[in-house]
């Protein structure tokens, strides 16, 4: 790693030296003390790339026009850098004519820091989100602060070059510096060993692939001898099969999300209920390629054990036909836009590792016949009750729809293909900001569309938010299933370090002692309630039989909850403990 005068200065050179990697060559440069770091960051890469191409206009207007020009020439973006202030405002004449041409070009601007907003500093204006809708995608990066996140600051680097370059917008980053800008004081920053040898090499971090690829030449997965597929939210059922099937024809473990459209499938490439145990296994389970379909996954343990893997140095490579940034840890060598059937087609043959796929095999089934035992024992924690017994009864072909929180995780934790048979289910959520609010309204509305019986799940606190949409459950045409998880409060709370402090139950479980009966019957919705695992399953099977939508309001216990989970994560720990040592 090259030794930087200080933390503006090591964040300006990653950012420089990633867009060449990107394949930009051409930067327009005004002068200017708070864009400093940049600056000097182009013109030290500029000595050593003799095909980069620096020009100095000390008129920002023109400067911008000159970047158009060359833009509109070459069809390819070049890079305008400026100081804080009224500077990037002149800017905007080219960039208004560059959004209508359809010309790309990407702004990075120098701003003041955080504590000089609104301070009266000198040269401060406001600069994020500068250019509205005029930008295809802006970013603030603060370029002074030591913790930052080098991973996710080559990954937005990447995406802004990707956008850039293949939907020929415009793209602007505004890198906030602290003074001073340049002076003797060396930056000494804790660099992991995969990732300082990224920096230096000559690839960029994250890698994209258009979906006007016409090759596979960034998609090498050969040499990996441990693949995995991990299957997040997909709406298609067509996705889902097509990932399935290509893993049972190359003998892949496949991680569905309980959004995947592939949890209620059949296949023995499916790892059920791998939440319980992905992060009971060690070094030597770690992949050397991770091939990630869709978008967000609900499991914590998942994510750790893919963010461990990279560390260990795996690939992965996330395969999302949207135009939209998935890639929260930072993590993904490779993020293509191609649809799941061009991907998978594009890929070389795959050396089968039976062995591998046999490992994690062995664990999913010993953990599902847990759970399979514990579905018939009526003495179990009423929310795995609830989830086994919707998993048993819901109709084939019809919608659930899963709170956030609790509700989800739980779901994502404990569903699983009921005896082996698949069932084509509809299972929906909001992800998006992953909000308790509107979740019943949400769900009424998918009812509506699809003209499809409903089951929505949440909890207490998604239900207090939400209680005027009872009435809308009253008049609809489409039969709902409501089940209100009533805990007295935030129970994912419990599975948090904070369940430890005093202010716990009154801050955080926020407990309000609703009762829904009165409220379900002012609506006139028909109305039961549960306290005993039996109950909830001859209630929703009578629900699942009637033609009238209903409440089911489930009544349990959060600290009981939690201890049911405890006892089952040591349970399964045990098992795994006794395979590896009968496999040693």
């Amino acid at each position: 790693m090259t030794k930087h005068e200080n933390i503006n200065q090591f964040t300006s050179y990653l950012i420089i030296r990633e867009l060449y990697k990107c394949g930009i060559r051409c930067f327009y440069i005004s002068p200017g003390s708070r864009s400093t770091a940049l600056t000097l960051a182009v013109a030290d890469l500029a000595l050593e790339k003799k095909d980069l191409s620096v020009h100095i206009a000390v008129d920002e207007r023109a400067s911008a026009f000159m970047c158009l020009g060359y833009s509109k020439a070459t069809h390819t973006p070049g890079v305008l850098i400026c100081t804080s202030g009224s500077a990037l405002a002149n800017y905007f004449p080219a960039i208004v004519e560059a959004k209508y041409s359809c010309n790309p070009m990407l702004i990075i601007s120098a701003d003041r820091p955080d504590e000089l907003q609104d301070s009266g500093a000198n040269q401060t204006i406001r600069q994020d989100g500068f250019y509205g809708d005029y930008a295809k995608f802006s970013k603030e990066i603060d370029c002074s602060d030591v913790n930052i996140d080098i991973k996710y600051l080559l990954s937005t680097l990447d995406y802004s070059a990707f956008i850039v370059k293949s939907e020929s917008g415009i793209v602007h980053l505004n890198c906030k510096f602290r003074e001073p800008f340049f002076d003797s004081i060396p930056f000494v920053g804790e660099i992991e060993p995969v990732l300082s040898e990224k920096i230096n090499s000559n690839e960029s971090f994250t890698q994209y692939v258009s979906p006007h690829a016409k090759c596979n030449s960034h998609i090498k997965i050969g040499d990996s001898k441990k693949v995995i597929i991990i299957l997040g939210e997909t709406r298609d059922f067509a996705d889902a099969n097509a990932v399935i099937r290509f893993a049972e024809k190359n003998c892949l473990p496949v991680f569905p999300d309980i959004l995947s459209n592939a949890r209620c499938l059949s296949s023995p490439t499916i790892m059920q209920n791998y939440d319980l145990w992905i992060n009971k296994l060690s070094n030597v389970d770690f992949p050397d390629t991770i091939l990630h379909f869709g978008t967000s996954i609900v499991s914590k343990d998942l994510q750790h054990f893919v963010n461990n893997s990279v560390a260990q140095g795996c690939q992965n490579i996330i395969i999302n036909p949207q135009y939209s940034k998935y890639d929260p840890a930072s993590n993904a060598k490779i993020i293509s836009r191609l649809s799941y059937e061009d991907f998978i087609n594009s890929l070389e043959n795959i050396e089968t590792n039976i062995e591998y796929f046999s490992a994690f095999s062995r664990i999913g089934a010993k953990v599902t016949t847990l759970l399979d035992t514990l579905a018939n024992n009526q003495s179990n924690s009423l929310e795995y009750k609830v989830v086994s017994s919707i998993n048993k009864f819901i109709p084939e072909f019809s919608n659930l729809f899963l709170g956030n929180s609790l509700t989800i995780r739980n779901f994502d934790s404990y569903f699983f293909v009921d005896s082996g048979k698949s069932k084509q289910l509809n299972i929906f959520a909001n992800r998006g900001a992953s909000g308790i609010d509107g979740n019943l309204a949400t769900a009424i509305g998918i009812a509506e569309a699809t003209n499809l019986s409903t089951t929505i799940v949440f909890g207490d606190l998604s239900a207090f938010h939400d209680l005027n949409s009872l009435c809308l459950v009253a008049n609809s045409k489409v039969k709902i299933i409501v089940v209100i998880m009533n805990n007295n409060g935030g129970g994912i709370f419990h599975r948090l370090p904070v369940r430890e402090s005093k202010h716990f139950e009154k801050y955080f479980a926020t407990p309000l002692a609703l009762n829904f009966e009165n409220i379900a019957r002012t609506f006139g919705v028909k109305y039961s309630h549960v306290t005993l695992s039996k109950q909830f399953e001859t209630q929703y099977l009578e629900a699942v039989r009637n033609p009238m939508s209903c409440v089911i309001e489930v009544r349990s216990d959060r600290e009981s909850n939690q201890e049911f989970r405890n006892n089952l994560l040591q349970e399964i720990s045990r098992s795994i403990d006794i395979m590896k040592q009968e496999n040693a």
